[in-house]
């Protein structure tokens, strides 16, 4: 009789941790835009209602709205890892949408850490964007969000069905350098995000792949050039972005192409570093080559990849240090449906 009281004991906290993100979520994101070669911020108010299912599945809405700029409401799915409390959250159906000319409607994912603070819920990390029709990159910045009780908008069934809790009111200070300096390096893998039929292999078919052997400055002679995907398309133009991945921390590349130095000592944040490139029947084959230059304040060096291609987009992390480059090959074949390789 012990042992089953025992059980029943430690079961129960579990299972209300678990939920731990389910309910009102209130705070802002800030929006890092490029004018004119200065970075400007933006920043609009973000309300979210989190469902969380099975412990680790997320649906629900967002509210993001800033006066007289831009107001809609968005659906979302996403999913939440219990081990390091990391929400990722990938806006599907924008709807109810004001805006003026200048705005843009986008589609955001974001990847955010849960943690407290006193008697404060946070959930606090970084967002990417996409169009909503072309679904090219919109912008990136920060969210900062508290756990609140009272929302302006309607609540939606699953929140109206939780219990009341006493939580503290929505502070006035949002969004706080201070917060991220104390959350993990996030890693962003977008599920999901490709427009169009794309077939995903892994390795233990052992394709054939095309060693290229473009030699390197002498300076990344001595690191590993570690094989991370390959891309065979069918369109001849493919737009290549980086972006950090995860919260900036001054990681700075260098990027080879076919072994042409191509992007030289960059440092990588929300605003993306952007490469056109042309396959032709003649040279069909680019080789892509990632070098870090730095370590960062968080080794190792981290980058989100993304290729752009007839309106399909795909997302490939890539990791560096001074032992080991990242390499990813695009291949040209008109005949042949997109086929993507990991590595």
């Amino acid at each position: 009789m012990k042992f089953i009281i025992c059980i029943i004991i430690y079961l129960i906290p579990a299972s209300i941790n678990s939920q731990i993100i389910k309910g009102l979520w209130k705070g802002s994101f800030e929006v890092n835009q490029e004018v004119e070669k200065k970075v400007s911020i933006n920043k609009y108010n973000f309300d979210v209602q989190i469902n969380q299912i099975n412990n680790k599945e997320l649906t629900g809405v967002t509210y993001s709205y800033k006066t007289k700029e831009y107001s809609a409401k968005a659906t979302f799915n996403g999913d939440f890892n219990l081990v390091n409390k990391t929400a990722t959250i990938r806006e599907s159906i924008i709807s109810d949408v004001e805006k003026n000319a200048n705005s843009d409607v986008c589609k955001m994912v974001c990847v955010l850490k849960y943690s407290k603070n006193g008697n404060k819920e946070l959930l606090t990390g970084v967002f990417t964007s996409f169009n909503q029709k072309n679904n090219k990159f919109c912008y990136a910045g920060k969210v900062y969000l508290e756990k609140v009780t009272e929302t302006f908008f309607p609540k939606e069934v699953f929140i109206k069905s939780l219990p009341k809790l006493k939580i503290t009111q929505l502070s006035k200070n949002t969004i706080n350098d201070s917060v991220f300096k104390k959350i993990d390096k996030i890693s962003i893998k977008i599920k999901d995000s490709v427009v169009g039929t794309i077939k995903v292999l892994n390795t233990n078919l052992n394709p054939k792949i095309i060693a290229l052997e473009y030699n390197l400055p002498k300076e990344y002679n001595d690191r590993q050039n570690k094989l991370v995907e390959k891309l065979i398309i069918n369109e001849k133009d493919v737009t290549v972005s980086f972006f950090d991945n995860g919260i900036i921390d001054n990681d700075s590349i260098s990027v080879f192409v076919n072994g042409q130095l191509l992007i030289n000592k960059k440092m990588i944040n929300y605003t993306p570093i952007i490469l056109s490139l042309h396959l032709t029947i003649e040279k069909p084959i680019i080789e892509i080559i990632a070098v870090a230059e730095n370590l960062g304040a968080y080794p190792p060096n981290t980058a989100l990849m993304i290729l752009t291609f007839s309106n399909k987009r795909y997302e490939v992390p890539i990791s560096t240090d001074f032992k080991t480059n990242a390499k990813v090959i695009i291949e040209y074949d008109a005949n042949k449906e997109i086929l993507i390789q990991h590595f």
